[in-house]
């Protein structure tokens, strides 16, 4: 079956190592895919605001999932179409146990990444310094936090650079919520992400396929890490980057060359172009 969509993941996947730049080879294998009518689809942890500007780079994309699925927003619209969220009443809980800790915790709402004053990643080496600079740019920096999100349901919760010792403490602590949460911890960034259960990529994938009635056998996917699982297995063709995680090389039917080396483009230009 003909490939009639293409999901990506954006960061170790898309874009290089500086999180940042996505190459011409890239730009081009899928523009050159958008107009021969295939979708072109990002899917991300990121919040939305950090998703906007590489879509308008690529200049091809509609739909955007981020927040692991914890929202799908279509850009023509300007509308979020779905959302998978963290309901308020859990969501309040969550804050306050994040709050009792030194860490540098994000909350996201309305496509938006929340912080307080206490978000610092200066000594942070994981992620590149431009990159950390961009998130900071975009960041909505809230006198108290817990205030900002009281009542709201939330997309997901981010931390950065999580400490081993109060991983153990946090995630003791979320599990009389566990049944409800989706927690990801990602060694390679020290990062912890909480979602509610039913956000995943590959669900919103799922349903996002399903409204424009393509099925997963014409569904292409490429991702690098453990969030990109569920989207790899439900494509029907699906690459993980020679760079990804165990869990996304498993996951995956296929293995791509690195981001740094233009894995996308040279996958869909054997399987595609």
């Amino acid at each position: 079956m003909k490939v009639r969509l293409i999901a990506l993941d954006v960061d170790g996947t898309l874009t290089d190592d500086t999180h940042i730049r996505i190459s011409e080879r890239n730009k081009d294998a899928l523009r050159r895919c958008a107009e021969r009518g295939i979708y072109i689809i990002l899917a991300s942890g990121r919040p939305m605001a950090l998703m906007r500007p590489v879509a308008e780079e690529l200049g091809c994309v509609r739909y955007v999932i981020s927040a692991n699925g914890g929202a799908v927003w279509d850009l023509k619209e300007n509308i979020r179409m779905a959302s998978r969220e963290i309901p308020p009443d859990i969501s309040e809980k969550i804050v306050r146990i994040l709050l009792d800790y030194p860490i540098a915790a994000e909350v996201y709402s309305e496509g938006q990444a929340c912080v307080d004053f206490n978000w610092q990643l200066k000594t942070y080496r994981k992620q590149p310094p431009a990159f950390l600079e961009l998130r900071k740019r975009n960041n909505r920096f809230c006198e108290d936090l817990y205030q900002t999100i009281a009542g709201k349901p939330v997309e997901k919760f981010n931390v950065d650079n999580m400490p081993e010792d109060i991983l153990e403490k946090v995630l003791k602590r979320l599990q009389p919520m566990r049944d409800q949460l989706a927690l990801q911890f990602i060694k390679c960034y020290d990062n912890l992400e909480i979602n509610s259960v039913k956000a995943t990529k590959g669900l919103a994938l799922e349903d996002l396929c399903g409204r424009m009635e393509i099925p997963a056998e014409a569904v292409m996917a490429f991702g690098d890490s453990d969030n990109d699982v569920s989207m790899l297995s439900y494509a029907g063709v699906s690459y993980a980057m020679g760079n990804g995680e165990p869990a996304a090389k498993e996951a995956a039917k296929y293995i791509t060359s690195a981001n740094s080396e233009d894995g996308i483009a040279e996958a869909i230009e054997k399987w595609v172009l």
